[in-house]
């Protein structure tokens, strides 16, 4: 098990420094076609390099937000976000090892809550329930009794 979490984190490190280096080049890319071209105005190239940094910095500050949360964790709960994150993710088809979308957590959260905290059925108060049930089948049942001797003796009171 050790063996496997270690060539998965290597696997992640991976994936993560390719990504990494793919936005990095990307940016490369566009400052040297900004550069290279005399019809795009200097205006017009600020503008596009601007908007991969707003968009970085949306990632960062993002990613800034999320590294504080885990800070915040309290040591007991550490093991269990990372493995939080480990098991909420896609286990096959198109979208497989990538997050699975806020709605279906949402929905996984919702149904835990209907589901844990719902009340306890326990053999005692199956119990009760079942003599109060007995108590208003009883009740039920002198209830139609009399109904029907008043209306036998209502029918023959005005013959």
């Amino acid at each position: 098990m050790g063996i496997y979490k270690s060539h998965k984190r290597q696997f992640q490190l991976k994936n993560a420094n390719k990504i990494r280096l793919e936005k990095h080049q990307k940016n490369l890319l566009l400052q040297e076609q900004s550069a290279s071209t005399n019809e795009v105005s200097t205006n017009e190239a600020t503008n596009k390099v601007s908007t991969n940094k707003a968009a970085t910095n949306e990632v960062s500050t993002e990613h800034n937000r999320l590294t504080l949360m885990i800070h915040k964790l309290p040591k007991k709960d550490i093991l269990p976000a990372t493995n939080l994150i480990s098991i909420m993710k896609y286990p096959k088809g198109p979208n497989l090892g990538d997050i699975i979308s806020p709605y279906l957590q949402r929905k996984m959260y919702n149904y835990l809550i209907q589901t844990l905290y719902k009340r306890q059925v326990s053999h005692q108060s199956l119990k009760e329930s079942n003599v109060l049930l007995e108590k208003n089948k009883k009740l039920h049942q002198k209830n139609t009794a009399s109904c029907k001797t008043n209306s036998i003796t209502w029918t023959t009171n005005t013959i």
